[in-house]
Order: structure tokens, then sequence, then C-alpha cells
């Protein structure tokens, strides 16, 4: 399939002939001997020697503390097989879980319908204009959908771009990885889609946005902590605090919940120093909104910075591999390149608000304006 694609052909022929370009390059030269040399004064230096030297080394100390016991009881606990699946046997929680496990072999006709449900529902708030016709474009396709009526699995389960997009982020073994029948569970996304026709109609566009995202986004999470994990380091620049803090938050939860009920499976949990650490920051910030003469205020950054400290946790033991890891650092290289874009965009067009109190004339006579991008503050692009 690779070698009949003339676009994969020439795509990989471009490639690989800027890759021999930079390669043999100056600049190329020079950024390998700057790596060596970081990395010659990492391996000789004495941090690393604690971390690494096994017993003796503050790892050592950390696995023989009481937090370090009671951690590698947690991770004994959540490698083990639970004998009774609790969870499994009520109609909710045994419901969603087989709902969420089975997304990529749902029949199509399931999400057709959600589709359908959600335009019967809006219909009736939105009877004329652009919005109709958006209703009634969104009920056909689902209307095909129910057409369809096969899998994601079946669909899509042995393309080539499906297993070169799963290949990237790592967990190409995972996605898809049983051959099953296709599931239906057409009463509940019917009612999903009826329940967000109704929001919709209820809500502002901007609640409608974050409810239904929210409802979706934290659905794939908990499907799949991954997901969480690689939309945040997407993200992270690119939307409001307040939404990345949501996503850590939803994604620890959804890494904990594998951890300690679930069991059993690809969630692991290993108590590292830089884990111990952030732990111990939590525990100081719960202690200091207790003790502070301005809880509100200190309740405030407490709430930001115990759902980072969840999701460093949850992300250090969720990418497992080199190549995971390798996928998110690429997604927020690629975040941080759109953001440049947007704001030499900014700077080209003129198209920001000018603000005046960023602007220090002693410092820099001639700049009449700085942008600011995604970020809402020069400052913080600048960093």
């Amino acid at each position: 399939m690779y070698s009949n694609s003339m676009i994969l052909v020439i795509f990989h022929s471009v490639l690989t002939t800027l890759t021999g370009w930079y390669d043999s390059s100056a600049l190329s030269r020079i950024v390998r001997a700057v790596a060596g040399f970081f990395k010659r004064l990492w391996d000789s230096s004495i941090i690393k020697r604690l971390m690494t030297s096994g017993g003796s080394g503050v790892e050592g100390l950390l696995e023989a503390s009481l937090p370090g016991r009671l951690a590698g009881r947690l991770s004994a606990w959540a490698a083990s097989e639970p004998k009774n699946r609790f969870w499994e046997k009520g109609f909710v929680l045994g419901g969603l879980g087989d709902v969420l496990g089975s997304i990529p072999y749902t029949s199509c006709r399931s999400f057709g319908l959600t589709l359908i449900t959600f335009a019967a529902a809006a219909i009736p708030f939105n009877r004329a204009g652009l919005w109709l016709y958006l209703f009634c474009a969104a009920g056909a396709a689902g209307a095909v959908l129910c057409l369809i009526n096969r899998s994601f699995y079946d669909l899509f389960g042995t393309s080539y771009v499906i297993k070169l997009i799963a290949g990237f982020f790592g967990f190409e073994g995972e996605l898809c990885a049983e051959d099953k029948p296709a599931r239906r569970f057409h009463i509940f996304y019917a009612a999903l889609g009826l329940a967000l026709g109704l929001m919709f109609g209820f809500l502002d566009m901007n609640t409608f946005i974050m409810a239904a995202g929210g409802l979706v986004g934290g659905a794939l999470v908990l499907y799949k902590t991954e997901i969480g994990v690689f939309t945040t380091a997407f993200l992270i620049p690119l939307v409001p605090t307040k939404l990345v803090m949501g996503l850590c938050a939803v994604t620890a939860l959804s890494y904990f919940i594998k951890v300690v009920i679930v069991r059993g499976g690809t969630a692991v949990f290993k108590l590292r120093l830089l884990d111990a650490l952030g732990l111990l920051f939590g525990i100081m910030l719960v202690y200091g909104v207790m003790i502070s003469y301005r809880p509100a205020g200190s309740f405030v950054a407490a709430v930001i910075y115990i759902p980072s400290i969840l999701f460093f946790i949850a992300a250090r033991n969720t990418l497992r591999t080199k190549k995971m890891l390798f996928a998110a650092i690429s997604l927020m290289a690629l975040a941080g390149l759109l953001v440049s874009l947007y704001g030499l965009y900014q700077q080209v067009t003129g198209s920001f608000i000018e603000t005046v109190s960023w602007i220090d004339d002693e410092l820099f006579e001639q700049a009449t304006a700085r942008i600011y991008s995604t970020l809402d503050n020069p400052n913080v692009l600048g960093e």
C-alpha cells in the first residue's frame, strides 16, 4: 500500500533528503557537540550518582521509607488481578465501563443515532437560519452512519493510516488489538444525543461547547488515559488555564481509577523521587490552605497546583515507552510552533490589543507594541 501511493513516496523522498542535508550540515555537528557536552556533564555529576546508585542512593532511601513502602504496596496492588470486580456487576458502573471499553468496536449506527436525536432535540430551539441547515446536515450524517452500521475496527482496523497514527503515539498494539464483533448501544447513544440537544437549547454557546466538549473529552480520557496526556501536552499554550487544569484533573482521575479500582491492566504505578517531591509540595499546599489568613486565595492556588502534580505522576507512569514520550514532546513542539506563527500573524497584521502597561519606554524606546499570541501576556509568550 505504501509503495503504491505517489504522495507518500514523494513525502518520504523529500523527508529523507532533508534529513540527509541536516545530518551533514554544520548545524547538526554543533547540536551533537553541545548535546554530548551536557551528557558528559550529567554522567559525571553527583546528582546522577545519588539518583541512580540503587539501594545506597536517594531512590533506595525513598523505597525504604514509609511513603516508599506504601507506594510499593500500591504498585503491587495495581499490578494484581482483582478477585471481585464489583464495578462490573453494577448497572451504572458496569454499563458505563462496557460502553467506554467498547468504543472502537461500537457500531456506527449508535453514533448515528446520537447525531439524529441531537438534531431532533435542537431544531425546536432554532427553526430558521444557518443553524437549521446545520442540524439537518447533522441528522443526514447520522442517517448515513446508521446505514453503514459497522464498527470503527471493521472500517479502519487494518488501515495503514490508522496504524501509522497509532504507531506514532506508541500504542499500535493496544488500539483495536482484538477482532471483536460490532457492539450496539443504541439506547445509550440516542439518550446522549437527546441530552446534548437539550443542553444546546437551554445553554449559551460558550457554556454548551465547554459542557459538551468536557463530556465527550472526559469519556475518551476515561477510556484511555493516554488521550488525556497527549491532549494536554498539545493544548497547554492554546486554551485557558482553567480548561487545562480541568483536563489535568480528568486525566489524573482516569489514571488513578485504573490503578486503584480496575487494576491488572496496562496502568502501572511507581513512585520516583520527583513524584515524592511533588506529593510533598502538594501536602504543604493543603496545610498552607488550612492555616492561611486568606483561605479563599490560597485554595485557588492549591486548585491550580494539585491537579498539575497529580497529572505529572499520571503522565510519567502512562508514557511507558520512549515512543510515547517522543509523541508528547512532539505535540508540545507543534503547539509552540502554532503559538509562534499566530504571534507573527499578529505582528504583521496588527490584529491584537495594544496595552501601554506592557511597554517599558526606558528599556525599549523604539517598541510601540508587544504581541502576546494565544497567551494573553507578552511576558508569558517570551518565556
